[in-house]
């Protein structure tokens, strides 16, 4: 993928950190819960436009960071760009308790090609087969959560879209849910009856495991709680409104 020009002397000025007292518009409104906000047009710490560091805004530090050049993402004129071959942002700490903790999941992006690459990872191993006890979403759309589930759908390749991914505090994995743009997925195949037990401790957006995904991103949203379905629409919504 071509590296786009971008003016990047505006780009810095957008960077924005909210100082005491104040609020920063690139957080949720909602924070119960609150373990990461990531959005495109703050936080991002590029060279040339390569991403180095993806910061997280929600104030608990887990920012997502690629020290080798060949495998940085680019900082685009409408989102982070992952090249689909060896472009990925991780963070090497629990992002999410193990386990069976409840988790709910926004994300903006948009695919420029749907494969079975990977779009966001958590607690993945990365290697062998703690691929198969990760919590982890592809293009396709499908979820691998010790078994797997397919859904209905793919991302968009010409609009950005809003994917919503939420499971409960226990259960097995056909309790996850899935939504995008607030319509709810219905399942078209996959398998699996383990409970969740999300193992791993690296996180990471643009791959899992070894499987690297063509994607841009807006913004990613992650709760360490389930959201109700009221919860679940406000912040879609709010989603929406981000350029």
């Amino acid at each position: 993928m071509g590296r786009q020009s971008i003016d990047w002397a505006r780009r810095r000025r957008l960077l924005f950190y909210a100082g005491a007292g104040g609020s920063n518009p690139y957080v949720p409104s909602d924070t119960d819960g609150l373990r990461l906000a990531l959005d495109y047009r703050s936080g991002v710490i590029e060279s040339g436009g390569l991403v180095s560091q993806w910061t997280d805004l929600s104030g608990n530090d887990n920012h997502f960071t690629q020290a080798t050049t060949a495998n940085k993402p680019t900082l685009a004129v409408d989102g982070v760009a992952f090249d689909g071959i060896d472009d990925f942002v991780d963070i090497a700490n629990l992002l999410s308790a193990g386990g069976s903790s409840a988790r709910t999941l926004f994300i903006k992006a948009r695919a420029v090609t749907v494969d079975a690459g990977g779009i966001f990872a958590i607690n993945d191993q990365q290697a062998g087969t703690g691929n198969a006890r990760s919590w982890n979403l592809t293009p396709e759309i499908a979820m691998r959560v010790a078994g797997f589930e397919l859904y209905d759908a793919a991302l968009s390749t010409s609009n950005y879209e809003i994917i919503t991914i939420r499971n409960p505090t226990s259960g097995d994995i056909s309790s996850l849910q899935a939504w995008v743009n607030g319509s709810e997925l219905g399942v078209s195949g996959g398998g699996g009856t383990d409970g969740f037990n999300v193992q791993g401790t690296v996180s990471a957006i643009g791959r899992s495991a070894i499987n690297y995904g063509n994607i841009r991103y807006k913004a990613i949203w992650f709760y360490n709680v389930q959201k109700n379905n009221t919860e679940r629409a406000a912040l879609e919504a709010e989603m929406a409104l981000i350029p």
